[in-house]
C-alpha cells in the first residue's frame, strides 16, 4: 500500500502537532486573575468574604487548572475609613 505525498505531509504535520502540544502546556505562564474589591473601609467585609471564598476554592481544588497555575491578584479599592 502506497501513500500519496499529500497524505504523508498531512500525517507528518498531524503527528508533529499531537506530539508537541504537551510541551506548550508545560511552558505556559500562569493564568492571572484580578480581583479588585473593597478590603478596607466600610465595605471591607465583602472583600474579605470574596478573598475567603477564593482561598477555600483553591484549598479544595488546588491552584492548577488544565495544567496551568492560577495566580489571583487582589487589589484594594481603598474605601473611606468609617468614623
Amino acid at each position: 500500500m502506497t501513500f500519496s505525498p499529500m497524505r504523508r505531509a498531512i500525517t507528518a504535520c498531524s503527528a508533529f502537532a499531537v506530539l508537541t502540544y504537551p510541551l506548550l502546556t508545560l511552558a505556559a505562564d500562569p493564568v492571572k486573575i484580578g480581583l479588585i474589591a473593597p478590603f478596607s473601609g466600610s465595605f471591607a467585609d465583602y472583600g474579605k468574604q470574596m478573598e475567603g471564598g477564593i482561598k477555600a476554592w483553591q484549598k479544595l481544588n488546588g491552584d492548577v487548572v488544565a495544567g496551568r497555575k492560577i495566580e489571583v491578584i487582589m487589589k484594594d479599592t481603598t474605601g473611606p475609613v468609617p468614623e
